[in-house]
């Protein structure tokens, strides 16, 4: 059985995006903070399969801010280091208390 896989970005750039009536998007700047957005991703999936899901336009952390992440973490030191590699920042432990 798989080990579920926790990830956690450094989110400065915190936004709360819904769509309107007319299914438009709608972003919403959060007030400046330390934030820890927490991807649980299902149980089973590959590394590029997280991978893309958080960082392929439109996806997981494009719904969640406007800027890369301050640093990442994750359960899995792999998918830490691709996060890392990909947006060019570091990795340290997980913040998640941020908030």
């Amino acid at each position: 059985m798989s080990e579920q896989m926790v990830v956690y970005l450094g989110n400065r750039d915190a936004v709360e995006v819904h769509r309107d009536e007319a299914g438009r998007e709608v972003r919403t700047v959060l007030p400046e903070g330390r934030r820890c957005t927490t991807v649980v991703p299902p149980t089973g999936l590959k590394l590029g399969e997280v991978l893309t899901a958080i960082t392929a336009p439109g996806g997981v952390w494009n719904w969640h801010s406007d800027g890369d992440p301050a640093w990442v973490a994750s359960t899995n030191p792999l998918m830490a280091e691709l996060l890392a590699d990909h947006y060019g920042c570091e990795i340290r432990d997980p913040e998640p208390q941020e908030g």
